[in-house]
């Protein structure tokens, strides 16, 4: 009797001890997530804003609540249909692509708020857990996905989720690591704690932003886990890892949500996903309010607003954000005359984009060099932005600036915009305001530095290419072979190449 009150004394002192340890173990937990919001609160809570071309304040930023405009995201019965396969730009044109944005979104297509993204899905009978969220650039993906994990942070929406991880693949090295070490290397403060996270994996998030500016392939459709991870130690590129995520042999009942544009899709396994949602952009009165804030005043923004409208490529174009700031700085010098002597106004996206050039170089700097100079300066540029669309590489660093000889170059604001490195702060990465300024540039130098080696490769390429990588770039290349196009630009630059 007494030894059997002994052994129960000491299963009751065990057993304290396990619950002392689970209680110690759980207060852990909460004071790392505690500290773990504060530092995506800090990461996000603040909005960045380029400023107009030649503004001396360059940056800005703006607390995310006041300036976020909630962005309309639809459920995507596009996703398997090869239509994703051409360029997104160019599915519609004018108001037809408004009127069939608004008559899908009421008669085909679910409204689905940002908040319930990872809830009850009537269409699939259950819990989403791998999420594609897709829309072309510079519609608002970024920004979306930053709100999301601000407002978790702030315990606002998703407080199933213990833990909330945000990545970017632009920033993400492309060395081989483990989950771990990108996890540690990302958010130091849990390195302590990070096993104890990692065994809960159904209460963790996974977010990865920007699909398409990585130049690694996810290979969703191998078959079973051969290559893949099974283990967070397990060391690996970046790409295996994610795949790794959505294929749930890694950390198995974890929730992953990834955004892309919709030209990657299409190499994709849409089966891997549970939920395909897309984010529609601009309607007409978000246009109408972007053009007031613009240009601030009722009659010019009325003006340019209804020169846009009569417009079908331009009005379309407008539906996106980032083409509404490049669209509303190329028309400002139309509409609003400068020394009385307003600029001819563009009709197509070439002429925009020659208008948009015209006018940075002509009121960009004020310290102007000579205009053989500037021509040099664009060219290096133009290589630099050819280099990028061949090797599918949208951030440059400073060794390649150096290399292509734009490091000093009194324009470099004006087109290229800085991206600070959150694991090195004292290092910086470019890249175009806008990836169609990219391939714009891209093909503009091919004009102003002729090679008919060079140019001969890239048509090679662009007529066996069958993916449609190079449909904007040819575009432009045929629109500036156009005398009256190209003409405004020569004025300053000196006639162009002709081949």
């Amino acid at each position: 009797m007494q030894k059997r009150w002994k052994c129960k004394g000491r299963q009751r002192g065990w057993r304290t001890g396990v619950c002392a340890v689970s209680i110690s173990s759980r207060v852990l937990i909460a004071v790392c997530q505690k500290k773990h919001r504060e530092t995506l609160c800090a990461l996000t809570e603040k909005l960045a804003e380029d400023a107009f071309p030649g503004h001396s304040k360059g940056h800005q930023s703006f607390p995310i609540s006041s300036r976020y405009v909630e962005l309309k995201v639809v459920s995507d019965c596009h996703f398997r249909k090869p239509v994703l396969q051409e360029h997104e730009v160019l599915e519609a044109a004018g108001e037809m692509h408004e009127y069939r944005l608004r008559k899908e979104t009421v008669v085909e297509l679910e409204r689905i708020t940002p908040d319930r993204l990872f809830r009850w899905c009537a269409r699939s009978h259950g819990v989403p857990l791998l999420v594609m969220l897709s829309g072309v650039a510079g519609v608002g993906k970024t920004t979306l996905v930053q709100k999301f994990v601000f407002d978790w942070a702030r315990g606002r929406h998703y407080q199933k989720f213990t833990f909330v991880f945000f990545f970017k693949f632009r920033e993400l090295s492309e060395e081989k690591m483990s989950l771990e070490s990108l996890l540690c290397k990302t958010y130091p403060d849990l390195k302590d704690t990070l096993n104890r996270i990692l065994q809960d994996p159904e209460k963790l998030l996974f977010i990865f932003d920007g699909l398409d500016e990585s130049r690694s392939d996810l290979m969703l459709s191998r078959s079973g886990s051969q290559g893949l991870c099974t283990k967070p130690r397990d060391v690996k590129p970046v790409g295996v890892i994610v795949a790794s995520l959505l294929k749930q042999t890694l950390l198995k009942g974890c929730s992953v949500l990834l955004t892309s544009r919709p030209s990657k899709l299409a190499s994709l396994e849409a089966g891997v996903f549970h939920t395909v949602a897309s984010i529609v952009g601009f309607l007409s009165r978000e246009r109408e309010r972007y053009f007031t804030s613009f240009f601030g005043d009722d009659k010019t923004s009325r003006e340019a607003l209804a020169y846009v409208r009569d417009s079908q490529v331009l009005y379309t174009l407008c539906y996106n954000p980032s083409y509404c700031w490049i669209t509303c700085t190329a028309l400002q010098p139309c509409f609003a005359a400068v020394a009385g002597k307003p600029q001819p106004v563009p009709k197509t996206m070439t002429q925009l984009l020659v208008s948009y050039l015209t006018h940075i170089m002509t009121s960009h700097s004020q310290a102007r060099p000579a205009w053989e100079d500037i021509r040099g300066i664009l060219a290096r540029l133009g290589w630099l932005a050819d280099y990028g669309r061949a090797n599918r590489l949208l951030v440059f660093d400073d060794n390649y600036l150096e290399a292509f000889g734009v490091q000093n170059s009194p324009f470099l604001t004006a087109f290229l915009v800085e991206n600070p490195n959150c694991w090195e702060p004292c290092e910086v990465t470019y890249s175009f305001f806008h990836l169609t300024l990219q391939e714009f540039f891209s093909a503009l130098v091919h004009y102003l530095d002729y090679q008919e080696t060079n140019l001969k490769c890239v048509l090679d390429n662009a007529r066996s290419c069958n993916e449609g990588n190079y449909e904007i770039f040819s575009r432009f290349l045929s629109g500036l072979s156009h005398p009256a196009t190209r003409a405004p630009l020569e004025r300053y630059l000196g006639k162009f190449s002709c081949y």
